[in-house]
């Protein structure tokens, strides 16, 4: 059953000004949590050896992954890790120098694929939001695949004397041809945001209007009032093109970066 919180958008500067929309709230389960599930699910394995198996699985998913595997775990979906890189201006200028950072990709298998889960799935609202941002707070600042406008790491460009509530972005994914991205905030706040997933400061784009995107992107933003900004809100948008081909494309989520 998945649980949904109702709000308005309160940004009179959309188009979505006044509508009313959903956030998922979800309940973190702990690693701890989901090997006794495992166990008590019609498994035959105890508890202790389920652990290693994941523990090792995870050792040994690093390793392949660093040797330029794409590693698929059966109707999960296949991990790979992608590029990013600097353009240059000739080819033979381009040298392992221009890759600039690296980010894990999931693309995604049958069962797990939005349009699947969507049809299995089963809605509630909840009855009260969890965490700042409606989402749980997780430890670190590792972003969770699936998951929407997290509240991340606090953007410390600002006084926290006074308490921002993080932005809200909007948008489906994954999507087909293209999405409309909205985003809100408070009353009396301006949005700063990019969308190359590098954390927003106050000196970012300036968001006023709803905006759309054709190719995946992760959306990052804050909001920023009276010189103080608040954490920072993530969304990954992916655009959906038929499933893994061997590069950096596909029906699957950008895990971080």
């Amino acid at each position: 059953m998945i649980k949904y919180k109702k709000y308005q958008n309160k940004n009179d500067k959309t188009t979505a000004y006044g509508k009313w929309y959903a956030r998922a709230v979800h309940e973190l389960m702990e690693f701890d949590e989901f090997i006794e599930h495992m166990a008590n699910h019609h498994c035959v394995f105890s508890e202790g050896t389920i652990r290693g198996v994941l523990i090792e699985m995870e050792i040994c998913l690093r390793e392949l992954l660093l040797e330029g595997k794409a590693v698929r775990l059966d109707d999960l979906g296949i991990f790979a890790i992608g590029i990013t890189t600097k353009g240059e201006d000739k080819a033979e200028d381009f040298t392992a120098q221009s890759i600039k950072g690296v980010g894990m990709n999931l693309y995604l298998g049958k069962r797990f694929r939005a349009r699947q889960l969507f049809k299995d799935a089963k809605f509630k609202e909840a009855d009260k939001y969890i965490g700042d941002g409606n989402y749980y707070e997780p430890e670190d600042d590792a972003e969770q695949a699936g998951t929407e406008n997290q509240p991340s790491e606090p953007n410390n460009s600002g006084s926290q004397s006074q308490s921002v509530s993080a932005p809200t972005i909007s948008g489906t994914t994954p999507f087909e041809e293209s999405t409309e991205v909205s985003i809100s905030a408070e009353s009396g706040a301006e949005i700063r945001y990019t969308i190359d997933g590098s954390t927003p400061t106050a000196e970012s784009t300036l968001y006023s209007e709803s905006f759309t995107l054709t190719d995946s992107a992760t959306i990052r933003a804050i909001a920023v009032k009276n010189g103080v900004s608040s954490s920072v809100a993530t969304k990954t948008f992916t655009k959906s093109s038929g499933g893994y081909d061997g590069g950096d494309g596909g029906d699957g989520l950008d895990m971080g970066g």
